[in-house]
């Protein structure tokens, strides 16, 4: 192998041919040219190999540093030559072999196909999914998918359908339906989001059936969940033994009367965050009671009498939130029965309360379950829609929360944005 002195010096002499032969009026010098200069380039990458400190490292080390410059602002990067891996690949041939012998590099991606089959120059095709997938080896994969999947794909995804371990799904309506009647399995999935690729929402009978896919799911976010009328042929919930967080956020009124929680059981569930939409009472009731989950962390909008009733079910919550936007503010009758004496019964183990909506004429019941709280809260906010005087807690309940604060309690009473405590 020449060394670095030899490859320098051969560099120096391809680059005085090719001056000369530029300087010269000789004809069919254009492939003359060429060659040189190719061969040239091939030497520079062969120096460039010698002289790189990641070439004398392991490649092992290399391999655990090009995983390193992945990006690290989402689990599923779009592909493009200014980003690892892509970009790894471009600086030389030696970086280029390291990177397609390391697995890691390729199991994060994001593939919209609606983009590739109307703007080609700006998303990579269908094809360089397969490879891309192909170059994963057996690691686990993050996959986001969108658009309108072409029929030759399934086959491709239902290939590698058993390394996925994260999913997201931002498919049509139409799309839905083709996936669906794939009968793809994702026996390793933990992670799995769905929400519309356009206006169309997610259909309600599609998360039941990839609930039922997914055996193994941990943690699931539906978005603009809805159901129509005669779509769901489901005599009995659906009893899903894993999943421990579930987010159910943007749906419409049209959820309410067959919202997602009427149709399974989740015996695991540890974090239940509902957001913009209301659950009916009775679907709620009976959910806690059919699924008796060990419940850590809810967040639910309070929008009636017999909530407290229901939180009885669920006496492991050490964090709860309760959206209260309405004329009435139900989460009142929460904090009564929080700041009675006998509050052993309700919420023994509440550490985290957060309550959203007006509160003017409530503080002093808020005091109260900072004061007879068998545990002590370990932190309150107070979120309000205003920071105007009505909204402003009276000068005795600010120093007693400011008393709290001083003592530990992280407090926040004002909005998002601004503390009545501070």
């Amino acid at each position: 192998m020449p060394s670095v002195t030899e490859l320098r010096k051969r560099i120096e002499e391809l680059s005085s041919t090719i001056e000369l032969r530029r300087v010269s009026n000789e004809e069919h010098q254009t492939q003359v040219l060429r060659g040189l200069e190719i061969t040239r380039s091939d030497v520079r990458c062969d120096l460039n190999a010698m002289c790189d400190p990641v070439a004398r490292l392991p490649v092992e080390i290399s391999s655990t540093i090009f995983v390193c410059c992945l990006p690290t602002d989402t689990d599923y990067p779009r592909p493009n030559c200014y980003d690892a891996p892509m970009l790894i690949r471009n600086v030389c041939r030696l970086w280029n072999d390291v990177a397609l012998a390391t697995p890691a590099l390729w199991v994060g991606l994001r593939f919209d196909f609606r983009l590739s089959l109307e703007r080609p120059s700006d998303a990579p095709s269908t094809n360089h999914l397969g490879v891309w997938l192909d170059r994963s080896g057996n690691h686990p994969l993050r996959l986001s998918l969108g658009g309108i999947i072409p029929c030759s794909m399934y086959a491709l995804i239902k290939a590698h359908a058993h390394q996925v371990q994260a999913l997201e799904l931002r498919l049509s309506s139409s799309a839905w339906e083709a996936f669906g009647r794939e009968s793809i399995s994702f026996s390793a999935l933990q992670k799995l989001t769905l929400y519309p690729r356009t206006t169309n929402n997610t259909n309600l009978s599609h998360c039941i059936e990839i609930l039922r896919r997914a055996p193994l799911l941990v943690e699931c976010e539906f978005v603009y969940v809805y159901c129509r009328d005669g779509d769901l042929p489901i005599s009995q919930p659906l009893i899903h033994t894993c999943l421990q967080h579930l987010r159910l956020r943007g749906a419409t009124d049209r959820s309410c009367p067959e919202n997602i929680l009427r149709h399974i059981t989740l015996p695991a569930l540890e974090t239940l965050h509902i957001t913009d939409f209301n659950i009916p009472s009775a679907d709620f009731t009976s959910f806690l009671a059919r699924s008796a989950p060990p419940l850590r962390s809810l967040s639910i909008t309070a929008n009636y009498d017999d909530l407290g009733a229901d939180l009885r079910l669920v006496p492991s919550l050490t964090q709860l939130t309760l959206k209260c936007w309405g004329s009435y503010n139900y989460s009142i009758d929460i904090l009564g029965s929080l700041a009675a004496s006998q509050d052993s019964l309700l919420l023994p183990d509440l550490c985290d309360l957060t309550i959203l909506g007006r509160f003017s004429d409530y503080y002093d019941t808020l005091l109260r379950v900072l004061q007879n709280r068998c545990r002590p809260l370990a932190s309150l906010r107070i979120v309000l829609p205003s920071m105007t005087v009505d909204d402003k807690p009276p000068d005795h309940i600010l120093a007693a929360l400011r008393q709290f604060a001083e003592n530990g309690v992280r407090i926040h009473v004002g909005t998002e944005d601004n503390n009545f405590i501070q």
